[in-house]
């Protein structure tokens, strides 16, 4: 595969691919029927401070209120009365406060918000109310970070601070400045509108999706940025018009005008697919399986047919190195968030473990989302977090089977069929004189005529009721029904698990 950033737009969704050193290393999924509020602010209306959560529930006009930690409430961004006392100003019901949205609501879980306010540009991130000046991480270069700073320190004041972005390497001072002076633009804005809206409001929405992921990660070692759609080519062309002065950014934009879909051209359709696979193969024949709970995510690490070294533990320890490579590099792609628990093979060297864990976070270090691990403990576990700031991309694109309930199996026929025939003995005094109908899905229908045909006739001898197997077409999984005959109704449905009682008329 070609290296560079790929844009595949539609109607509904955006689809945004990087590819470096001809491989997928990040991928970005929006669809436009589902908004993500991270990054956006709001003027909210605190609804609840509960002390046991150590938290405040604030309306923000959305479905769900936003859940803002105490310790993440700065108290310029709360609205008290000018003769307030300063002792006596404390968070409480029906307060107005400003935050901003941290992660996005998940399941029956709210958005998660701060009131420390961030605005991020190209090469900068301007910070209300927080005179600080910090440095990305990921500048290494010493003279280049000090060079940085003192710009930092040159640029901000009482009323802001500044974070100087991974991009701002090579910047000169004017272009950081340049930078910062739009977002102070849109802080002002913020604040005007502020005075204008009754809360709750919404304040500033984060930039488009598409103008937000080129932000992060359109850099100037990019080799090209690929795009198949006119109208966003020209938008893309307008945007870097005015936040590249260079220009050096803009000559690697191209629209893609082949009939041949573009993803499928660079052979990336094919690498977007493995993500939904809860098995990853790894070169040397080992691989790795990924589980989903409400809790956490599991990874579990196993040697396959890898077996070209006797001795165990250099074989562990090898097959561990890779597996820590390719993790990290999983977790990025599938936007895992939350705990996050891998079950590396065992170990029994400490050098061994403490290795495979400066492997594992040396290929973390690229991830642009904030991490913690724990060292590997004896056995053989990593416990780690990663921040979530949405639904990984299985979340976002699959949902639960109504079949199997979201567990991903199916009972086995053996298990229906005996769950069958001790529902029928219970309830078959129910329906004497009856003619019922087992419809099932075509998987089950051979099976169960096969294995119960003797047990029906009997037990229609027994409480005088006709039982009837019918392939039904519209049902899968396990999923049973069973319709009575003379009162045209459905009396049970089962769909796996313990069949219900039923009422019949």
């Amino acid at each position: 595969m070609e290296n560079g950033i790929f844009i595949n737009s539609y109607d509904e969704e955006l689809r945004v691919a990087v590819i470096e050193n001809g491989r997928l290393s990040d991928i970005f999924i929006e669809t436009f029927d589902r908004k993500k509020l991270v990054g956006d602010i709001y003027k909210g209306i605190v609804t609840q401070v509960n002390t046991g959560l150590n938290a405040a529930f604030v309306d923000i006009g959305q479905e769900k209120a936003a859940f803002l930690p105490l310790s993440e409430v700065m108290s310029d961004s709360i609205e008290f009365d000018d003769d307030t006392p300063l002792e006596k100003q404390r968070l409480e019901k029906g307060k107005v406060i400003y935050l901003q949205i941290t992660k996005s609501p998940m399941g029956k879980k709210g958005p998660r918000a701060t009131t420390y306010i961030s605005i991020p540009g190209r090469y900068s991130v301007l910070m209300p109310g927080r005179r600080i000046v910090g440095i990305s991480r990921k500048i290494k270069n010493r003279d280049e970070k000090k060079r940085l700073k003192a710009i930092g320190h040159e640029i901000v004041s009482k009323d802001f601070g500044i974070i100087i972005r991974t991009e701002s390497q090579n910047r000169t001072k004017d272009e950081i400045i340049s930078d910062l002076e739009i977002l102070k633009s849109k802080w002002m804005e913020i604040e005007e509108l502020s005075k204008k809206k009754e809360a709750p409001a919404l304040l500033h929405t984060e930039d488009e999706p598409i103008l937000r992921i080129l932000r992060d990660h359109l850099l100037g070692s990019t080799e090209q940025l690929v795009i198949d759609n006119p109208q966003l080519f020209k938008q893309i062309q307008r945007n870097l018009s005015s936040t590249n002065k260079s220009g050096d950014l803009l000559k690697k934009v191209k629209l893609y005008s082949e009939k041949f879909p573009v993803f499928e051209y660079f052979g990336i359709e094919d690498e977007i697919t493995k993500l939904f696979s809860p098995i990853v193969p790894l070169q040397s024949g080992a691989y790795l399986i990924f589980q989903h709970t409400e809790a956490l995510v599991a990874i579990d690490v196993n040697s396959g047919r890898y077996s070209t070294i006797n001795n165990p533990e250099e074989l562990a320890y090898k097959i561990n190195l890779e597996a820590a490579r390719e993790i990290a590099k999983q977790a990025r792609l599938r936007n895992f968030g939350g705990l996050i628990v891998i079950d590396f093979i065992d170990m029994q060297s400490e050098e061994h473990r403490k290795s495979v864990r400066a492997e594992f976070e040396k290929h973390l270090a690229r991830d642009k989302t904030s991490y913690q691990t724990l060292p590997i403990s004896e056995f053989g576990l990593l416990q780690m977090t990663r921040k979530r700031t949405g639904p990984s991309v299985v979340q976002n694109l699959q949902k639960s089977c109504p079949f199997c309930k979201g567990s991903g199996l199916l009972f086995e026929d053996y298990y229906i069929t005996s769950s069958m025939k001790r529902w029928l003995r219970n309830i078959s005094v129910k329906l004497s004189g009856k003619t019922i109908q087992i419809r099932c899905p075509r998987r089950l229908y051979d099976f169960i005529s096969h294995q119960l045909s003797s047990f029906f006739t009997s037990l229609s001898r027994e409480r005088n009721i006709s039982i009837e197997t019918v392939l039904d077409l519209s049902a899968a999984g396990d999923q049973i029904t069973v319709w009575c005959v003379n009162d045209n109704i459905e009396i049970s449905l089962w769909d796996g698990g313990f069949l219900p009682d039923i009422e019949v008329k």
